[in-house]
């Protein structure tokens, strides 16, 4: 049976078509190692930790995740690494893996900062709540009180700024810790952290 000419280009673009999608499936692969159900982030992180820093490649730092934010196909993760606080930025392809496409870490004991998806800007606040007797943070920006409740557990939590004005910046002197029952207790805490 004779094939004629535009039918053999049709199946050779096809082939090679095919053959591209895989070249392009295995490097995304690579691309993004974090498997989708992130059962592997502590190691991701632990060689990203490495790759950044120049590490003996054997050394193994300790890996603590806390706690995360999906916004989008981006996740916020908040982790502790050789007891400094860190986060880290995921970015999820079409395939549901992932890769880090931000990392930092540092001394202090929260972490806060703005994050902007679909238009809206959030608040996000994370830490360790040591003594978990933190449950409620207030932030004052430009005269409105942003009430973020708070677990008794290392966490990340956010809740929209409706401020149209608001330029991300978050001041720490405008920032009150409560307990269960109320009371400020913002005196008992360092304030000192970083920015998201």
């Amino acid at each position: 049976m004779h094939r004629s000419p535009s039918r053999k280009s049709a199946l050779a673009f096809a082939a090679a078509t095919l053959a591209a999608a895989c070249l392009l499936f295995l490097f995304d692969l690579r691309t993004y190692p974090i498997q989708p159900d992130r059962s592997n982030l502590t190691d991701c992180i632990a060689d990203r930790y490495r790759q950044s820093f120049h590490f003996d490649p054997s050394y193994e730092p300790k890996v603590e995740l806390y706690d995360s934010l999906t916004f989008g196909r981006e996740t916020l993760v908040l982790f502790d690494i050789g007891g400094s606080l860190g986060r880290a930025v995921l970015e999820e392809n079409i395939l549901g893996w992932y890769k880090i496409s931000s990392f930092g870490y540092g001394g202090g004991s929260f972490r806060y900062g703005s994050w902007e998806s679909d238009g809206t800007q959030y608040l996000v606040f994370g830490g360790r709540n040591p003594l978990q007797e933190i449950a409620g943070a207030d932030f004052r920006i430009d005269g409105t009180v942003y009430h973020l409740d708070i677990p008794p557990a290392p966490f990340l939590v956010c809740t929209p700024v409706q401020h149209s004005g608001w330029d991300g910046t978050v001041d720490l002197g405008q920032l009150t810790l409560y307990d269960s029952q109320g009371t400020d207790i913002t005196d008992r805490y360092n304030l000192s952290g970083g920015g998201i």
